[in-house]
């Protein structure tokens, strides 16, 4: 069997297909003009000489690559995907028979959770195709999308086939904020659109039904192409009609002290001029963006919204929603950050670090005001006790600003009863990313829970209960860069990490008092992801000229951690305390005193191997031999480390003899990805095993440039034997995917010279552009 290169050129066939009524949302006198780019590209990928055919497919542009793909089996075949998930991988098995054309999911990506201030990630995926009778086979696949182009200030219409996600393109250049209109056309429909900046990071999403009309409002990020997803799932057809409106705004700023009084005026409930019934009339919601700049201290906006009296319903539910310049943790890179309330009524938004943007929206005669109240809060009392009152019968907010240079550990402790107080922080920290949490108050700081703060600037709000005298304290706690600290309660140290390395943990208590602790140990990477602990008793005793052991508490105390999940900076070691004279009894506490440790942080990757070697197999195979001693020098088992440097989106066959080898006890890889450890553990690897002890194989696919294999030998020890290690790069394709889809003009381009009709009336011309960019065939 051979691939023909049956066409290197692009083969463009316009069609015009036809003229449909548009909702009162098009400007009538004139026809709008559509063009929905049909983008397919179809591949062949080859077997290599052991008849398998691996495909590597990559999560780059994950959001952008089809909107439907498919299968061409010509001969029968077996398929094993090899699904990467946090710790190894998923590979079902499945099928298919000659001849069909199956839909065929290249991009069923797994997911990885990197702690709760990390991106959560997507990991790649290895195809393993083969013959179902054991001979090579040829997979032939054929990607399609569809795209539409935006414009700001352009209504466009699009006609789209429901099986098919579309995409579509919006140039933006610095624009402070963009409103979309969103129309459907029709009834009977459930539907979703999405807008994502040129980084792939969300800015916007939003979900309707029926012939509803949407308005996604958001804040740029950067200049660029912003993609827009839609999806839609009729109830009876395969077709749906859309209509977007993008629009460029400037966001009004309200100055501080200044009281904003507004309308929403569109009313989709009206009396008809001819019947004099009342009818309905879908209408896009009014939708108005303004801004406050807190500058450097925190701001409020005050928001009232006054509905009509004695009216039937409320057809546009209103809306205020905030947005800023920052981020929420998600994936690609994140979402940008927004909070909503439907149906509001009134109430206050306190923000700090950076611009906060309100966008108001709805209709049906619904008067709001807005009210920005600028230098609202004092620093936040820390480490003291303070009274915290509510004379009024109705609960109050108040507001404190809060600024840390480091990571920090927070608790808090009141006199009050656990309902008087709830507690809220958020703001933004320094890599742009909002934070929030929700300590909750304990009568005694040892029993309060700790909330963590990546270093930023915050607002704490706290709504007191009515009714309220008590004192409540916040204690905070940082964790800084070196291997000292002073704890006073809870805090903690950064130390340096890379991934897939190992290290043990000597934690030292240098206070000579008579002073014992429960220090409570964890040990979190750089994202907060769980990763060791422990719970134990420090202390000393002071004999009146120097510190002596105490009886039964340790003063220095080593870990051999057995942890290689790290991540590429660092780790946080948080320690928690509750110190006490221990020649009185743990009864006699010391507050506020500093507990002072020393932490030494050992890089141990290697110490526990009988013999360690490196081997380059990025381009080509290699192979390196152990000598396994005779007689053994300690125990019967026996651990070897091959660090191997590889091609990331490479397929590999590893060979292993070996003599005077009982057994394997375990055989695993580890490997940097995507700021993190990730880990095959044999029980993955055994999906791909075959043979005998003394001569057998496995399988594997790298996700980076480097991957540690290490393996347990139970050895014989009735002789010298050895351990010899073959790696083989297999041929194995990248997925072809389909280039990003062209913008603007690019896309208009396309038409040419080709007469399009205007002046028609209320009408809309869809024109489809087929563009075929490679094809291959057996």
């Amino acid at each position: 069997m051979c691939m023909k290169h049956v066409n290197t050129k692009m083969i463009l066939g316009i069609l015009i297909v036809g003229a449909f009524l548009l909702s009162s949302l098009v400007t009538p006198v004139a026809a709008l003009q559509s063009v929905i780019i049909e983008q397919e590209m179809n591949r062949a990928y080859a077997p290599g000489t052991n008849n398998h055919t691996y495909i590597y497919s990559s999560v780059e542009d994950v959001f952008l690559q089809t909107s439907f793909s498919r299968l061409h089996v010509n001969e029968d075949i077996d398929l094993t995907r090899y699904r990467y998930d946090n710790d190894g991988w998923a590979s079902p098995d499945s099928s298919y028979t000659e001849p069909s054309n199956p839909p065929f999911a290249w991009q069923d990506f797994n997911s990885f959770d990197n702690g709760d201030f990390g991106n959560p990630g997507l990991l790649p995926i290895f195809y393993d195709f083969i013959g179902t009778d054991g001979s090579g086979a040829v997979i032939n696949t054929t990607l399609e999308r569809r795209v539409f182009s935006l414009a700001l200030g352009q209504e466009t219409a699009v006609v789209m086939d429901t099986r098919y996600t579309y995409f579509g393109t919006l140039g933006i250049s610095g624009q402070e904020f963009v409103h979309m209109t969103v129309a459907s056309l029709q009834d009977d429909v459930t539907w979703e659109v999405g807008v994502y900046d040129p980084q792939g990071r969300l800015m916007f999403y939003m979900g309707s039904s029926d012939g509803d009309i949407i308005v996604l409002p958001f804040r740029p990020s950067i200049a660029g192409t912003y993609y827009i997803i839609l999806e839609a799932t009729p109830s009876t057809t395969t077709f749906a009609q859309f209509n977007f409106y993008p629009q460029a705004v400037g966001a009004q700023l309200l100055s501080p002290g200044e009281v904003f009084t507004g309308n929403l005026p569109t009313g989709e409930l009206k009396v008809s001029d001819e019947t004099g019934s009342l009818v309905h009339d879908e209408l896009a919601p009014t939708c108005r963006t303004y801004k406050i700049d807190p500058g450097t201290g925190v701001s409020s906006l005050y928001y009232s919204f006054n509905y009509p009296e004695g009216f039937i319903g409320i057809p546009q539910d209103p809306a205020i929603m905030f947005s800023s310049d920052a981020f929420l943790h998600d994936y690609m890179g994140g979402m940008r950050f927004f909070a909503g309330i439907g149906v509001p009524t009134n109430d206050v938004f306190s923000w700090c670090g950076g611009i906060l943007y309100i966008t108001v929206m709805g209709g049906d005669n619904i008067d709001y005001t807005l009210y920005h109240d600028s230098d609202v809060a004092e620093p936040l009392p820390l480490n003291h006790e303070f009274m915290l009152d509510n004379y009024y019968f109705n609960p109050v907010k108040e507001v404190y600003s809060l600024s840390l240079d480091y990571p920090s550990m927070i608790k808090v402790n009141s006199t009050a009863a656990p309902a008087d107080y709830s507690i809220a922080i958020y703001g933004v920290d320094e890599d742009g990313y909002f934070v929030e949490a929700t300590p909750a108050d304990a009568a005694y700081i040892y029993s309060a829970t700790w909330e963590y703060l990546p270093a930023g600037e915050y607002v704490v709000l706290v709504t007191v209960a009515d009714t309220t005298t008590e004192m409540i304290e916040f204690t905070i706690g940082s964790i800084v860069p070196g291997f000292e600290a002073g704890i006073v309660y809870q805090g903690g140290v950064m130390v340096p990490t890379t991934p897939a390395h190992d290290y043990n943990l000597t934690l030292t208590l240098n206070n000579v008092y008579n002073v014992s602790s429960s220090v409570q140990i964890g040990i979190y990477d750089q994202f907060l992801g769980w990763r060791w602990g422990d719970v134990l008793n420090m202390g000393t005793w002071w004999d009146g000229v120097l510190a002596i052991p105490h009886s039964t508490h340790v003063s220095e105390v080593t870990y051999t951690l057995d942890e290689r999940m790290w991540s590429d900076e660092y780790a946080m070691i948080t320690l928690v305390v509750y110190p006490y004279n221990n020649t009185l009894g743990i009864g006699d506490t010391y507050p506020d005193y500093a507990m002072n440790f020393t932490i030494d942080w050992v890089d141990v990757t290697y110490d526990d191997f009988d013999n360690t070697a490196t081997l380059d197999v990025s381009t080509s195979s290699n192979a390196h031999n152990f000598t396994l001693v005779y007689p053994l020098v300690d125990t019967a088992d026996e651990y070897y480390s091959l660090q191997l440097n590889t091609t990331p989106g490479t397929w590999y066959n590893v060979s292993i003899k070996s003599a005077d080898a009982v057994s394997f006890g375990w055989y695993e890889i580890y490997t940097p990805y995507d700021q993190r450890t990730h880990y095959v553990g044999d029980a993955d690897l055994d999906d791909t095993e075959i043979g005998v002890v003394s001569y057998w194989s496995f399988q594997f696919g790298a996700i980076s440039d480097l991957v540690y294999l290490d393996m347990r030998v139970n050895r014989a020890d009735s002789a010298e034997g050895f351990l010899w290690i073959e790696v083989i790069p297999l041929p194995t394709h990248a997925l072809e995917l389909l280039p990003a889809p062209a913008a603007g003009g690019d896309l208009l381009a396309l038409l040419g010279s080709i007469a399009l009709p205007v002046g028609i009336g209320a009408v809309v011309i869809v024109v489809v552009a087929v563009v075929y960019l490679k094809k291959f065939k057996k």
